[in-house]
């Protein structure tokens, strides 16, 4: 399979025409079923590093690429996986800054094709995987081979039910939330938290942005029940000055003349979380 006819498969499957996003809600009942099958049935190939996960509304993509930019500076094989892509679907994986070359997105699709039609014989009940699964897999996989030391990975949609959903990741993270896919997701901000919230794993750090006290407060509930350490911006974390020059300030550790290349005051509380 080459890499037009991995988007041909692709543009086959449930969600294409949402950017790839089905709404997990659909089939609540098959959950991270189908994702965590074609993991399984390849190796578990996003147990084979280390891995950072980033929800949120506002944000996730900057915190994702700035926190990638961070750990490669320190040394670090890095893939980064995010969504939408501006241009072609291979910005969505990148390894290194390089985004995946079509012989190697080709050649990993066919093979998640011929694990896919292995699912739907087994499992037929639970139905094909939906492109966002098939491309999130897909990610796992190529970081695998590639060997990254640390994946950065960006939720989709929500959290809970997000394909991403299937690591163990060493820390979450959490930018500001708001009122977003209110139809998916819940119309208030506490519902919406609650699914951003899904990625806090037991006893797994989590580091979030500052928070509206009703966001702020499902965070710290759902860290509080998984025993998971909470780094809350404002609280155990801060950040003060311009995207040219600020500080940050958390127990032990203060760092200053800080600046970041991507403009607007948002951006260093975003590069707070990184």
């Amino acid at each position: 399979m080459d890499y037009i006819e991995a988007l041909r498969f692709l543009r086959d499957r449930a969600g294409y025409d949402r950017g790839f996003v089905a709404n997990p809600f659909a089939d609540e009942g098959i959950g991270l079923q189908r994702t965590a099958w074609l993991c399984a049935a390849l190796g578990n190939p996003q147990q084979h590093y280390r891995s950072v996960h980033i929800a949120g509304t506002k944000g996730k993509g900057s915190t994702a690429a700035m926190l990638a930019a961070v750990l490669r500076t320190a040394g670090y094989r890095v893939g980064l996986y995010t969504s939408p892509h501006l241009h072609t679907l291979r910005e969505r994986i990148q390894i290194d800054s390089e985004p995946i070359a079509p012989e190697t997105f080709g050649q990993l699709m066919a093979e998640l094709a011929a694990v896919d039609a292995a699912l739907q014989a087994e499992r037929p009940a639970w139905g094909p995987a939906t492109a966002f699964e098939l491309v999130t897999v897909l990610a796992f996989l190529a970081f695998a081979r590639a060997e990254v030391d640390v994946a950065v990975i960006e939720v989709g949609l929500g959290g809970r039910l997000d394909a991403t959903n299937v690591i163990l990741p060493d820390v979450a993270a959490i930018t500001r939330i708001g009122y977003d896919h209110m139809a998916i997701l819940g119309s208030t901000l506490d519902a919406i938290a609650r699914e951003k919230a899904g990625i806090v794993k037991p006893g797994r750090p989590v580091v979030s942005s500052p928070q509206e006290p009703d966001a702020a407060a499902v965070i710290e509930a759902v860290a509080r029940k998984r025993a998971a350490p909470l780094w809350l911006g404002g609280r155990e974390w801060q950040v003060e000055g311009s995207w040219q020059d600020f500080l940050f300030r958390c127990p032990g550790l203060e760092l200053t003349g800080l600046a970041v290349a991507l403009r607007g005051a948002h951006q260093v509380e975003n590069a707070g979380v990184a």
